[in-house]
């Protein structure tokens, strides 16, 4: 599958899954969420790993 945007290392906390993962995006939705996702060679990947305490920020400043 291609994906529009592949994220790389980002914190991901939902169904069971609690830690860093790829996240690829297609077609404006997510369409996988695994340790590591091959990021089609005409696309780069974004890092989005972050420190702890900026996500932990960002979480409660949303709610």
């Amino acid at each position: 599958m291609t994906y529009d945007l592949p994220l790389r290392r980002g914190p991901v906390i939902d169904q069971g899954l609690d830690g860093r993962f790829d996240v690829a995006v297609a077609d404006g939705r997510i369409a996988a969420v695994a340790p590591n996702i091959p990021a089609p060679a005409e696309r780069h990947a974004i890092n989005v790993t972050m420190d702890s305490s900026l996500a932990r920020h960002a979480r409660l400043a949303t709610r």
